[in-house]
């Protein structure tokens, strides 16, 4: 084989400036799930919140530097597993949506149509699950599908009114959830002709995030997401002719 007929190989990033973004958005995870710990010990405070906060702009930095240098799947698989890995022992920050689905799943539990009775109805007032559903939901059924309705349920029945049960299950099933996301987009990637490493940190970075502690740390990323993987205008068919841009609201689209 000559030369000219040798793949070339692919350049992963290498070295201390490669290993930069992997240990600054591990780094971040963990202060994040220090932070988010602190907020529950010490609600209120000012400190606790601003480590859990600095820990999630750390990881959307490292992020922003990842998805900038071409990387090999091997390597992606481990960057995904270094910042997701603390976020499995952290309490949920930011967002209250774990407890929602909890009482609904409750309410299923307990004979009650859970598209028709809210959480405050279908519960009992002295219910752990109903003191953490966020006041603005406690009167709102449940918007989501059958399938939800019946993981739901089952979570319920095996957890109960136990709180952090009930959360470790939803964690539980966001893992298997990422895993095979993770496991779609590699083969989405191939067969599209884009880099499977780079689909990964693009994509399954985000839904490992999402599926950790924080909502606003899974909107922000995804909104850089959608600003890093904008390119330039579609060839239109032809002779090699630019369409003209689209309009800004549907080239950025909804932020």
């Amino acid at each position: 084989m000559g030369e000219e007929d040798r793949p070339a190989p692919a350049p992963p990033a290498i070295g201390a400036a490669g290993a930069v973004p992997t240990v600054l958005g591990a780094a971040g995870a963990v202060l994040l799930t220090g932070g988010a710990w602190a907020v529950v010990l010490r609600p209120g405070s000012p400190v606790a919140l601003g480590v859990a906060v600095t820990g999630m702009g750390l990881v959307v930095v490292a992020w922003l530097q990842l998805v900038r240098t071409p990387v090999a799947p091997a390597r992606a698989v481990r960057v995904l597993l270094a910042w997701g890995a603390p976020l499995l022992v952290a309490p949920p920050l930011f967002s209250r949506d774990v407890y929602s689905y909890l009482a609904q799943g409750m309410v299923a539990l307990g004979g009650a149509d859970p598209h028709r009775v809210g959480p405050a109805a279908g519960l009992p007032a002295g219910s752990p699950v109903l003191a953490r559903v966020d006041g603005y939901w406690r009167e709102t059924p449940s918007p989501y599908g059958p399938v939800t309705d019946l993981w739901q349920r089952a979570v319920a029945a095996v957890a109960g009114d136990g709180v952090v049960a009930g959360v470790a299950a939803y964690r539980l099933l966001a893992v298997v959830a990422v895993a095979g996301m993770a496991w779609a987009v590699v083969r989405l990637a191939r067969a599209h002709g884009v880099p499977p490493g780079t689909a990964l940190v693009r994509g399954g970075s985000r839904t490992r995030w999402c599926s950790g502690t924080s909502s606003a740390a899974c909107t922000t990323t995804g909104r850089c997401s959608r600003w890093c993987s904008w390119g330039s205008p579609p060839r239109s068919a032809g002779r090699g002719r630019r369409s003209s841009p689209a309009p800004r609201s549907s080239r950025w689209g909804r932020w």
